[in-house]
């Protein structure tokens, strides 16, 4: 009895991501104030919203509704005071299906937030997924001197992004679009406050990912009859190891991802149930590889999200362990494999490893029982000499 099985992976761009620009120092205690007219904090996003709800998994082009949490802080010369926020914790829903891209954050009262007297503020946002329900999550933040930390343990299915408002770069964009009404007292540092609302300068929080998302694609190797049960091959689940328990910094110098926790755990992939949620993976039973695939239909699953291996060792391959289940004939079948960073075609120029924000497509390959075809020949005994046995001897006097 003989298995084959061959990897391949293809890597294409999940969302794209710009790096975040270098922060402005703050060197400006007091912004200058013309008039002193109430600005409210108007965010906007990379979000463009849809009228269905968001369900669990990889989020793409933000194309569902998606629940966005806030945070404001003034920033002063000795840092932000994270205990004190502005805006503290605020689930934002994204905009109605208008094109606009301004989220939609208010108070207790059901009023926007407004810019305090000439404070300058720094602006934080991220995105959990279903890990924490919006009417408990104040329940799991943890407030440091340095920041603010979400502790997040991941099944595989969770999409997990933090942005930060990049002051200098909505200066620049206000500048090129126009909108930037500014005078000979102003400094980019002064921006956010309502000195720069009424600038036309407003904070865009523009959400990256900070997992390794993965699809799983199955291609049958074998010819056969669908109808004997002999050679039936299905797929019944996967898991791939990888570090899964972090601190996520929602709010602070270095947001994203930190303290990960080296130990690995064993992340299922998963199918989406009828009610948007993720249950376990639905069996795929493999055609004969002369079927034509039609709509995907050899896609398994949802996607698996993981966190990013450390950087590898010079001359070490970055892997992420894996281990295909399946019945064959009836009988439970494993394979565990390696899915390397070197088997990975298209990488981006200078990646050397499985990087945050980018999907990596896994194409899997695998076949049926094959028959052991034997043949056998019965040949002629040949003569090998002979033994002769009398039993009439005469007895043995003892």
């Amino acid at each position: 009895m003989k298995k084959f099985f061959a990897f391949f992976a293809v890597a294409a761009m999940f969302v794209a991501c710009a790096k975040e620009s270098a922060e402005v120092p703050v060197d400006v205690t007091e912004t200058p104030v013309e008039n002193g007219t109430e600005m409210p904090v108007l965010l906007k996003s990379n979000v463009t919203a849809s009228v269905q709800t968001k369900a669990q998994g990889g989020v793409d082009q933000w194309n569902t509704k998606q629940n966005l949490y806030i945070y404001g802080f003034q920033r002063v010369s000795t840092g932000a005071d994270y205990a004190n926020p502005l805006i503290d914790n605020v689930l934002a829903q994204s905009p109605a299906t208008d094109g606009s891209t301004v989220l939609n954050v208010l108070n207790s009262d059901a009023k926007p937030y407004y810019y305090e007297g000439n404070s300058i503020y720094d602006f934080y946002g991220y995105y959990v997924d279903d890990l924490y329900l919006p009417d408990n999550i104040d329940n799991y933040v943890d407030v440091r001197s340095d920041g603010i930390y979400l502790p997040i343990e991941l099944t595989g299915g969770e999409d997990v992004m933090v942005a930060k408002a990049d002051n200098a770069k909505d200066v620049a964009n206000a500048k090129d679009e126009g909108q930037f009404t500014g005078d000979e007292n102003w400094n980019d540092a002064y921006a956010y406050s309502a000195y720069a609302a009424r600038r036309g300068v407003h904070p865009t929080l523009t959400f990256k990912h900070q997992l390794v998302l993965f699809t799983f694609e199955i291609i049958s190797g074998s010819e056969f009859d669908a109808e004997d049960e002999t050679k039936s091959l299905s797929i019944t689940g996967l898991e791939m190891n990888a570090r899964n328990i972090a601190d996520l910094c929602v709010a602070g110098s270095q947001v994203g991802l930190t303290n990960i926790d080296n130990e690995k755990s064993a992340l299922k992939l998963c199918s989406r149930g009828a009610d948007g949620k993720l249950t376990t993976l639905t069996e795929y039973k493999v055609p004969s590889k002369e079927v034509v695939i039609e709509n995907n239909s050899n896609v398994i699953g949802e996607s698996l999200m993981v966190i990013p291996n450390e950087a590898p060792a010079k001359g070490a391959i970055d892997s992420f362990g894996m281990t295909l289940y399946m019945t064959q004939a009836g009988a439970p079948v494993k394979y565990p494999v390696d899915i390397k960073f070197t088997s990975v075609t298209g990488a981006p120029s200078g990646q050397t490893q499985f990087t945050a924000g980018y999907s990596y497509r896994i194409k899997i390959k695998v076949y049926s029982l094959e028959e052991i075809e034997l043949s056998a020949e019965l040949e002629e005994w040949l003569s090998g000499g002979e033994i002769s046995i009398d039993t009439d001897d005469a007895p043995t006097i003892l």
